[in-house]
């Protein structure tokens, strides 16, 4: 899971407050294309940066086999996005397929505007 992938998404469901829906439907794109490069060890911790400006700590919730189960947070703008994300390797590591989930919350509030979901292949780089 370690190194950098060229992952591509494509946006299979999102739901938003009536008020958030438009923003959302622009801000979240139905196809989206990233380098991630991940990061780390298990004892100094695990890093996710992006070709988009992202730098963040990952949590890795959980590694069955070929899957990892990977959780972490950043700001967007005024508001916190909450990932989840699964990996499946595949081809020997040199690809995988998954799915991201992306929640959108006020933090002072806790309100979730949004959930949207991408379905996600990636190719190491």
């Amino acid at each position: 899971f370690m190194g950098a992938w060229v992952v591509q998404g494509q946006r299979s469901n999102m739901q938003a407050l009536p008020q958030y829906q438009g923003s959302m439907g622009q801000f979240f794109q139905t196809g989206t294309r990233n380098v991630w490069n991940i990061s780390g060890n298990p004892s100094s911790g695990y890093m996710l940066t992006t070709d988009q400006g992202v730098s963040t700590k990952l949590n890795i919730h959980k590694v069955a086999g070929n899957t990892a189960f990977i959780l972490y947070q950043h700001p967007i703008s005024k508001t916190m996005a909450k990932e989840a994300i699964v990996m499946e390797l595949q081809n020997g590591g040199a690809s995988f397929s998954g799915l991201e989930r992306i929640t959108i919350i006020k933090p002072e509030t806790k309100e979730e505007r949004a959930k949207v979901t991408y379905q996600l292949v990636g190719q190491r780089q």
